[in-house]
C-alpha cells in the first residue's frame, strides 16, 4: 500500500510539473503513444507487481494529448494508443533492421508525405468499396495512374518490380502514390502480408469495403526518407530460399497470420494483355497445403488446389487491361518444394473486332519454381 501511495504521489507531482513545461508534455505525449503501458508505469517506479494500479489504460489515455478534433483511440494489436479523428483498425508492418529495406523506403515516403496523420510513420487510408471485377478494374486504373502499369509505367531491372504506396486497393492510391522498383520477393511478401490481415479484419467484421484503416510502420524512423535514399540492398533474413523468380519465405515473416512457409513464383512481368490466364502446374517435390493466384496486393484471384508430390492441377483467372502482374502463392510446411508450371493467355475478344489472333491461346510464361534448402 505504501508503494502504491508513493506511485500516486509521483504521478501527481509529475502531472503538476507538466503544467509548467510544454516540452515535457510533448515528450510524454510521444512516449505514451508508442510505449507499452507497463513501460510507462515502470518509468515512474520499479514495481514488483502492477496489480495495485487498476486502470493503467486510463493513465496512458490521460497522458496522451491529441490535436484538436482528434481523440485517443483504444490500443492497436501492439498495445499502443494513437490519436485520430475516428478510431480505425491498424495494419502494422514491423521493420527489422537491414531487412526489406527497399519496400520500407517506399512505404515510408508514402506515410511521411501523408496529411492524414501527424505521425510520419502512419497514414489512414480508405479501402475501395468495390469487389470482384469492379475492384480489379479500379486497381488497374490506379496502377496506370501511379506509373506501375500501362504504356507510361516505369521500367524495373530484372528481379525487381514496381511497388506503389498507398496500395492500389485504396482510394488514396493512383496518381498520388509513391512508386519504386523493389526486389520482387519483397513486393510478394508485402502483398501476402497485407491481404492476410485484410481478410482477417473483414472476416471479423472490424473492417468493411469502403471503410478506413490505419497503416503503421514500426521500429523505423520514416521522417528520414524525405531526405535520404538507401544505397544498399537488404539482407535476405527470413528468405529460406530464392532462385530466379521463385522465393520461399519463412512463416515467421507473416506474424500471427500464418503458420506455414510461403512459396511465391512470379508468373508474369509487366502484364498488359486483357484476357484469361490459365496456369497449369504440377508438384515434383514437396507439397502445397493451399494457395492462390494473387495480384501485387496479395488479393486472391483464383484458388490453388492442395497437392503433394506428383500432383497436377489447373487454375485460371480473367484479367483486365493493365491489371498488373500475377503470382503463384503456395502455403507449405516443407522447405524443399519444386513446382513446374506454364501460363497460357487467351486474349479478350474486342467488342468491335474478332480475329483468330485475339482468341488463340498463347504461352505467356513457363518454367520450374524450385526452392531447396541446403543444410
Amino acid at each position: 500500500m505504501a508503494r502504491f501511495l508513493l506511485l500516486i504521489a509521483l504521478v501527481t507531482a509529475f502531472n503538476s510539473a507538466l503544467a509548467y513545461n510544454t516540452g515535457a508534455q510533448q515528450h510524454l505525449t510521444g512516449f505514451s503513444a508508442f510505449a507499452s503501458q507497463e513501460r510507462l508505469v515502470d518509468s515512474f517506479l520499479d514495481l514488483d507487481s502492477l496489480e495495485p494500479l487498476a486502470s493503467l489504460a486510463n493513465l496512458t489515455t490521460r497522458a496522451l494529448e491529441c490535436e484538436p478534433g482528434t481523440t485517443p483511440c483504444p490500443d492497436d494489436e501492439d498495445g499502443d494508443y494513437f490519436c485520430a479523428e475516428e478510431c480505425v483498425p491498424s495494419l502494422i508492418f514491423p521493420y527489422a533492421k537491414d531487412f526489406l529495406d527497399e519496400i520500407y523506403e517506399n512505404m515510408c515516403k508514402g506515410t511521411a508525405g501523408s496529411s492524414s496523420t501527424t505521425d510520419p510513420n502512419s497514414a489512414i487510408v480508405t479501402l475501395k468499396k468495390d469487389t470482384g471485377p469492379a475492384l480489379r478494374r479500379a486497381k488497374a486504373s490506379n496502377r496506370r495512374a501511379a506509373g506501375c502499369a500501362g504504356p507510361n509505367r516505369i521500367t524495373c531491372p530484372p528481379g525487381t518490380n514496381c511497388d506503389e504506396f498507398p496500395f492500389a486497393s485504396t482510394d488514396e492510391g493512383g496518381s498520388g502514390a509513391n512508386i519504386m522498383c523493389v526486389p520482387s520477393w519483397q513486393n510478394d511478401w508485402q502483398g501476402t502480408y497485407y491481404n492476410s490481415w485484410l481478410s482477417e479484419q473483414i472476416g471479423l467484421g472490424k473492417l468493411a469495403r469502403g471503410g478506413q484503416y490505419r497503416i503503421v510502420l514500426k521500429n523505423i524512423d520514416c521522417s528520414k526518407y524525405l531526405r535520404k535514399r538507401l544505397n544498399k540492398r537488404a539482407n535476405d533474413n527470413g528468405v529460406l530460399q530464392q532462385s530466379g523468380n521463385t522465393t520461399l519465405l519463412a512463416a515467421s515473416l507473416f506474424g500471427n497470420h500464418s503458420s506455414q512457409n510461403a512459396l511465391l513464383i512470379d508468373l508474369t512481368q509487366d502484364q498488359d494483355t486483357p484476357g484469361t490466364y490459365t496456369l497449369d502446374y504440377d508438384i515434383s517435390q514437396g507439397s502445397i497445403i493451399s494457395g492462390a493466384i494473387v495480384d501485387d496486393d496479395g488479393e486472391y484471384l483464383a484458388d490453388i488446389s492442395a497437392l503433394s508430390t506428383g500432383g497436377k492441377a489447373t487454375a485460371s483467372v480473367d484479367l483486365e487491361e493493365d491489371y498488373g502482374d500475377i503470382h503463384f502463392l503456395g502455403w507449405t510446411n516443407d522447405k524443399d518444394v519444386s513446382v513446374s508450371y506454364e501460363v497460357k493467355v487467351t486474349p479478350a475478344t474486342s467488342s468491335t473486332t474478332t480475329s483468330a489472333a485475339q482468341t488463340a491461346s498463347v504461352t505467356r510464361s513457363s518454367g520450374t519454381g524450385t526452392a531447396t534448402m541446403v543444410d
